[in-house]
């Protein structure tokens, strides 16, 4: 019993006279916080109509009056907040709120990119040149034009199909390899 008076009267003893104990900081900042927000843009004019988005241990939409809002009353903790204006890159930041002072949060928003501009339209298409004639199309069969043009001991043998002014049809018929060749004002398909 002594032991604890003694304890007591040392703890009494430590408190000058008049003079209330300390109380614990953890009190000051478990209380609601208090985030002070100003927008701004790279030149420092202040930027309204933002979108403030809070997400935390508490939600909250506002939007800012003159580059500035204040969100009271917030319990303590870790938020994301996100910035939105027309006309500006979107942000991100992520703030812890305490209890005490307000917190200053401070933002610049960057200008958003002029958008490309768009591609020119297309070129209209170009009027149609002479077409083929007027000849008829022609159906032929094609195993009975080779047995009366046949290669016979040719070692090749080419016979014309049919032409337009866009190109031409031809047959070849060969003994040995078609020798590998370019042409370079046309296409060849085989």
């Amino acid at each position: 019993m002594h032991i604890t008076g003694l304890v007591l009267a040392v703890l009494l003893a430590s408190t000058p006279a008049g003079q209330e104990p300390r109380r614990s900081t953890t009190a000051r900042t478990s209380g609601p916080a208090t985030l002070a927000v100003r927008v701004t843009d790279p030149a420092g004019t202040p930027i309204g109509g933002v979108k403030v988005t809070l997400e935390g241990p508490t939600h909250r939409d506002v939007r800012t009056e003159q580059g500035r809002i204040a969100l009271e009353n917030l319990p303590s903790g870790t938020y994301r907040m996100r910035f939105e204006r027309d006309g500006f890159v979107t942000l991100e930041r992520e703030v812890v709120a305490r209890g005490g002072a307000p917190i200053d949060v401070k933002v610049t928003l960057t200008p958003a990119p002029e958008p490309p501009a768009p591609p020119p339209p297309p070129a209209a298409p170009a009027p149609p040149t002479a077409g083929p004639s007027d000849a008829a199309p022609v159906l032929l069969d094609l195993p009975a034009f080779i047995e009366k043009n046949y290669i016979g001991r040719e070692p090749r043998k080419v016979s014309a199909l049919g032409c337009t002014d866009e190109g031409m049809a031809t047959l070849i018929q060969l003994r040995d390899p078609l020798a590998e060749h370019a042409h370079a004002d046309s296409d060849e398909y085989l």
